[in-house]
């Protein structure tokens, strides 16, 4: 068996063991087919690589800046591929991580049948606060358009009172949101936290609304993942924080999910 064959057979034994690590990690598992298209393309690359182990600057890098998009929608899941990544750069001799992970980033969302739904299912659970001057009916409808969005994946409650006098001590309860979403200007309140919309919500509102959220969860994700040792992405589904949430019972505040249970 000649040099280049066991090197071969080195990587790709290190790239089965890469795709597991993933699979367990984001608690999804990866179906023969896709695993052998994975490693076909992720040969390919060490394939190039060994044949032009140079920097290709003149070309436009099209993954990079699809990997980009990626890393800001699901950081979690891109700081676990770049972790694995770097462990099995130890047995290849080879710049995984420099040299292809945006690659390797872009091959995993394409070939590994419905991982953006898992990866969807996996972002961080927001809280948002509806407010609206229109009465409680029109807040309701907003909430169902951010449901028709979002789905259960967010906890959205209503304030069930007259916005024109919030008190001290709802405001307080205001900031605990993640977005206070209205349909007017709230007197006295201006945290950052605060989303003014159209009645019905324009198609401006929906893309500047989709890019805070971005926002809002990658932030979330940044800092709870500054707080991880290398070695707890090894740990398998553990990573990913928990999906418990405070629930607010404040009187002025209809709380979705207590809502829920009383229908049960």
């Amino acid at each position: 068996m000649g040099q280049s064959t066991k090197q071969e057979i080195r990587i790709q034994t290190a790239l089965e063991r890469f795709l597991k690590s993933i699979s367990q990690a984001v608690d999804f598992p990866l179906t023969q087919m896709n695993e052998k298209k994975i490693l076909q393309q992720l040969m390919g690359l060490y394939s190039t690589y060994s044949l032009y182990p140079y920097d290709r600057e003149i070309l436009h890098n099209q993954s990079q800046e699809s990997a980009q998009n990626i890393q800001r929608i699901y950081p979690i899941f891109s700081k676990i591929v770049s972790v694995n990544l770097k462990e099995i750069e130890k047995d290849c001799n080879f710049p995984w991580v420099q040299k292809t992970e945006s690659d390797v980033l872009c091959i995993l969302l394409k070939e590994w049948e419905n991982l953006p739904i898992q990866l969807e299912s996996l972002r961080r659970r927001l809280s948002i606060l509806v407010v609206s001057d229109m009465g409680i009916r029109h807040a309701n409808m907003l909430r169902s358009l951010l449901k028709g969005q979002y789905g259960e994946r967010f906890k959205i409650d209503l304030y069930k009172e007259s916005p024109l006098f919030i008190s001290p001590v709802e405001m307080k309860q205001f900031e605990e949101y993640d977005l206070v979403i209205t349909n007017d200007q709230i007197h006295n309140y201006q945290n950052r936290n605060l989303m003014i919309v159209d009645n019905y919500l324009s198609e401006t509102d929906w893309d500047v609304l989709n890019r805070r959220v971005i926002s809002i969860q990658k932030e979330a994700s940044d800092r709870y993942l500054e707080k991880l040792d290398t070695a707890d992405f090894r740990s398998g589904r553990s990573v990913y924080p928990s999906r418990q949430s405070n629930e607010r019972i404040a009187t002025f505040i209809m709380d979705e999910s207590l809502n829920k249970r009383k229908k049960q």
